[in-house]
């Protein structure tokens, strides 16, 4: 599911989709959604009431089915949000907030939707933000946070590992 949905983004953002072609693609995002979600609810009440076999209680089935879900969800939205929009999005928070810093109406007014995330800290979003400003050089908005982020991840021995050396 995640190869899908990140197909139609990369896909979408070159427009090499027609209107019908997008409208099947979500369709078919929305039924995986839901049969996923419905799945995975069985299962925890399954979890819960004891009723599991043993190797279930040991896979990564919910981690798959999760992964899923969050990449289905981006086109559930109303911005149906390209990868790139997505990464100047969690960029902004980068900025303004600051990674690892808590989001207040002062510190985060330039950011889009930013009232609902009041009261949360900017954090998870550093990986996606290094990784756009390699994949989207061009774009001010990410590649302006980038130095910011790298300055938290070098502060992860396991994600800097992940990446080696930087872009530069």
């Amino acid at each position: 599911m995640v190869y899908s949905v990140q197909a139609q983004d990369l896909l979408q953002g070159i427009s090499a989709l027609s209107p019908d072609e997008v409208s099947q693609l979500n369709r078919f995002h929305d039924a995986m959604s839901e049969t996923i979600r419905a799945m995975s609810n069985e299962d925890f009440v399954h979890s819960i009431t004891g009723k599991t076999n043993g190797d279930e209680t040991y896979n990564n089935q919910f981690a798959c089915h999760l992964t899923a879900l969050i990449a289905i969800a981006r086109y559930q939205g109303d911005q149906q949000q390209t990868i790139e929009m997505a990464t100047a999005y969690y960029a902004c928070f980068g900025k303004q907030p600051g990674f690892k810093n808590t989001v207040t109406a002062d510190n985060a007014k330039s950011c889009s939707d930013f009232q609902q995330y009041i009261g949360k800290v900017v954090a998870g979003v550093e990986n996606s933000v290094v990784i756009g400003a390699y994949r989207f050089p061009e774009n001010l908005a990410i590649t302006e946070a980038e130095g910011a982020a790298k300055e938290v991840l070098l502060h992860d021995a396991i994600d800097t590992a992940l990446y080696g050396r930087w872009r530069q």
